[in-house]
């Protein structure tokens, strides 16, 4: 659905047709990307309109190639982690003060790769450091969370932090289902042909999972 030439026909009326993104914004500072990320959700619920914001931050990925993955005191790839986890503070906290807000926004979160080995890279694919990744799902409630691996139940099997999946078991959790899991929260049907089908979440759910 990138673009106005990159989207699928629209089977859930009404049809916007095949552009389908309303803005972007490229903006490098997270905190500042917090208050672009705020102000779209607001403008969306004033009109009464669910909505999907897919917020970005590249800073530990970029940081990583550069200086490496390294999670001494005081790196720069660790100061690069504390600054997003700044901007995520921010912007729970908004969620949880601003009365448009709370209640009303659900967060899935993840990421789309480790890193380390080699150390400025995430090239060695037997590597755990580099595949195990978090998917998290918050519905904006204050419920007991809840282990994804056990929401899904069968259908997923959960490998050992130091290995990737066995090909002739169930898939683990991983980042491309953070697709279906955002289009079951609002409410819409899957992505038609996907071989992954998201997660259908409880109140609060939590999971470590693999790509």
């Amino acid at each position: 659905t990138w673009g106005e030439g990159g989207g699928r026909p629209d089977a859930v009326p009404p049809d916007p047709g095949e552009d389908k993104i309303d803005l972007f914004v490229c903006e490098t500072d997270p905190l500042t990307q917090v208050e672009h990320v705020k102000a779209t959700l607001q403008r969306a619920l004033a009109r009464g309109q669910r909505s999907l914001v897919m917020w970005h931050v590249p800073t530990p990925d970029f940081q990583g190639h550069a200086t490496g993955w390294d999670l001494a005191n005081g790196s720069p790839y660790r100061a690069s982690v504390k600054t997003v986890d700044q901007a995520l503070g921010a912007f729970l906290s908004a969620l949880d003060t601003d009365p448009s807000l709370k209640g009303r926004v659900a967060v899935v979160l993840t990421a789309d790769h480790g890193g380390g080995v080699p150390f400025v890279s995430h090239l060695d694919p037997e590597a755990p450091v580099n595949f195990a990744i978090p998917f998290l799902v918050w519905q904006g409630g204050d419920g007991t969370p809840e282990d994804l691996y056990q929401v899904a139940g069968s259908a997923r099997c959960r490998p050992a932090a130091t290995e990737r999946f066995a090909a002739d078991a169930p898939p683990p959790i991983r980042n491309a289902d953070a697709g279906n899991t955002a289009l079951r929260l609002l409410g819409l049907p899957v992505i038609p042909d996907s071989a992954v089908p998201g997660i259908a979440t409880g109140q609060a759910a939590q999971a470590a999972a693999s790509p």
